[in-house]
């Protein structure tokens, strides 16, 4: 149980960073024309490392089949947000 509640929390801190880095990506921003200001540079490396921190956490911890399952799911999220259409970045 507690390998669940690892991966869900890692998940969901990452998640959460992927997002907001998606939001605010200067190039995606321009060339879909969208409305919204770029991050800064220290705010990219900022939100890129509380993405990745979650994984280095479970495997500091020995969770290694959470670190797996976090891996795969970062990797499908990251698929699916960048797939998403631009009008979605305006929400």
């Amino acid at each position: 149980m507690s390998t669940l509640l690892f991966f869900v929390g890692a998940a969901a801190i990452s998640m959460a960073a992927l997002a907001a880095l998606r939001s605010r990506d200067p190039k995606r921003l321009r060339v879909f024309r969208a409305s919204g200001t770029p991050s800064s540079r220290s705010l990219r490396v900022l939100l890129w490392s509380a993405f990745l921190a979650p994984g280095l956490g479970l495997l500091m911890l020995g969770q290694a089949s959470a670190f797996l399952s976090w891996s795969g799911a970062v990797l499908v999220a990251g698929w699916i947000l960048a797939a998403r259409p631009a009008a979605a970045l305006e929400s």
